[in-house]
């Protein structure tokens, strides 16, 4: 399991936040959060950092628990209680923080022609797509203009979202994210692998879409 907790956000000091991304996968890997900032001197940087998996995660609260000696008292209480019990710990965020750093790459003016391109895309109103599917990654962005534009889908990514695509695949290039399994849903494609290496599903496997 996969997700993005509040704990690993971090903030950048910068002219301006263009736009946010975080791909959360259904499995493993782990999730990601990219933001494209403006900065004082006007060049344009990529900044991101990769969350814990859930089973990584709960063994860091384990770690930490142990190590701050509370981890005896903790054993009376459920799962999720002791979870909460230590995340309320003053120590517990600057301690997982260590393992989810944040990394920054200067982004050319190839890369920024994407990112043009997907912030100067109507995507309509704030909200969720309307695709669906049986297990997916999920994609959730924002675009900072004059309001901020928040967005979400699930498993695959609609045709009319297109720039999505690239945006997301540069994202991942320039992170220098080697999973392929980041790769799964974007344009709207299943695929499959064979030696690591993406593969349409030939028209006989498809299921019937309405």
């Amino acid at each position: 399991m996969s997700e993005y907790l509040d704990i690993y956000s971090f903030s950048v000091d910068s002219r301006k936040e263009l736009a946010e991304l975080k791909i959360v996968p259904s499995q493993r890997p782990p999730s990601i959060c990219a933001q494209v900032h403006q900065l004082e001197n006007d060049s344009y940087w990529l900044f991101w950092n990769k969350g814990l998996t859930t089973n990584d995660y709960f063994n860091k609260c384990n770690e930490f628990a142990r190590e701050k000696g509370i981890l005896e008292g903790l054993k009376k209480l459920n799962a999720m209680e002791a979870i909460e019990e230590i995340e309320r710990q003053a120590e517990f965020e600057s301690f997982i923080k260590q393992f989810v750093p944040v990394k920054k790459r200067q982004l050319s003016n190839d890369d920024m022609a994407i990112v043009w391109d997907f912030l100067n895309y109507d995507f309509g109103p704030s909200g969720k797509s309307k695709t669906c599917g049986l297990d997916g990654h999920r994609y959730f962005f924002k675009i900072f203009g004059e309001t901020v534009g928040t967005y979400e889908t699930w498993c695959k990514v609609p045709d009319n979202w297109c720039p999505l695509n690239p945006f997301v695949n540069m994202i991942i290039d320039r992170a220098e994210i080697k999973h392929k399994e980041y790769y799964e849903a974007l344009g709207g494609r299943h695929r499959i692998y064979r030696n690591h290496e993406p593969l349409e599903i030939p028209p006989w496997m498809r299921k019937k879409e309405d």
